[in-house]
């Protein structure tokens, strides 16, 4: 009897611990997370399952874009409801995720414990008060060819497509055919495509959800074990770039490297110092890459 209360107690830790650091209060979401979000309604329910994208917001109906990353599912379940407030009465709204990538792990322990790991995630004593984050140009991600958008229109599924950017940079939809969609945000296109579509229906509510990444591609050449070109998912700075085309040759010249980023004003080279940086002299030169750009890694001059 006393081996199975201890084996009983056993177990029921073991599922407490387990839903204390994917519960709720503990998961801070991430770049990559794979989330599903159901959002009901009278006799109404919606579930979508969206990618955190590099920029941090995700795409649903309804609210468009709302910041997921560095919340807790908590914290993002509210701000999903304060927004579906604004259209629909007393909404309710679950948060599942279904694929962890993120890297950060809040569990509800003593604020005297120190931080832990957990299968490589981290583990915080506790759970910060959130703040705003404050959103730069590099933190807004921008459409790009061969990207695969999710376009709804709500209540009306003519209207309403996956589509892949041509090499043109604008997708087609019916009704309005052609539109730019290169170098739009997702807000920006759902403003374009709304504008458009007003033409031919009744305060349209328009979604887009960029569900597959395949712009962001740079180019690593010269003096690297593997030459060539990567795919981008997350954003990604020169240090952490190197070692995806098997780091340098014994002949590179790693503090001669220059970038090579093309632009609306045209073509701009930015030389990179990689062991100053490596060596914390010039931390600032350890730019983040943006797509189109190629690293080329000189031979040494002795």
């Amino acid at each position: 009897m006393t081996r199975k209360i201890l084996l009983l107690i056993f177990i029921t830790f073991i599922i407490y611990s387990s839903k204390v650091i994917a519960g709720e209060d503990g998961y801070v979401i991430g770049v990559e997370d794979v989330l599903e979000v159901t959002m009901a309604w009278g006799n109404q329910t919606l579930s979508h399952t969206v990618t955190v994208p590099p920029d941090g917001e995700i795409s649903l109906p309804m609210i468009a874009d709302v910041q997921a990353k560095d919340l807790s599912l908590i914290q993002l379940k509210e701000s999903i409801t304060k927004r579906l407030n604004e259209f629909v009465y007393n909404p309710d709204v679950t948060i599942i995720v279904k694929e962890i990538k993120g890297k950060k792990v809040a569990q509800s322990m003593s604020p005297h414990e120190p931080a832990k790991e957990i299968k490589g995630k981290k583990v915080a004593p506790s759970m910060p008060p959130h703040k705003p984050a404050v959103i730069t140009e590099e933190d807004i991600y921008l459409i790009g060819v061969e990207d695969v958008l999710e376009v709804t229109v709500w209540g009306n599924q003519d209207l309403s497509h996956t589509v892949t950017v041509r090499p043109d940079g604008k997708i087609s939809l019916p009704l309005i055919d052609d539109i730019q969609a290169e170098e739009l945000s997702p807000i920006q296109l759902r403003d374009s495509i709304t504008k458009r579509v007003k033409e031919f229906v009744d305060d349209p509510d328009v979604t887009v959800i960029v569900i597959e990444i395949n712009s962001f591609k740079i180019f690593i050449n010269g003096e690297v074990a593997r030459p060539g070109m990567y795919k981008l998912q997350s954003k990604t700075t020169i240090l952490e770039a190197i070692p995806l085309a098997g780091g340098f040759t014994p002949w590179a010249s790693p503090n001669r490297i220059t970038v090579v980023r093309k632009g609306k004003e045209g073509e701009k080279r930015i030389r990179v110092k990689y062991n100053k940086i490596i060596k914390g002299k010039d931390i600032e030169g350890n730019i983040l890459l943006k797509p189109g750009d190629t690293i080329i890694v000189p031979r040494s001059l002795f």
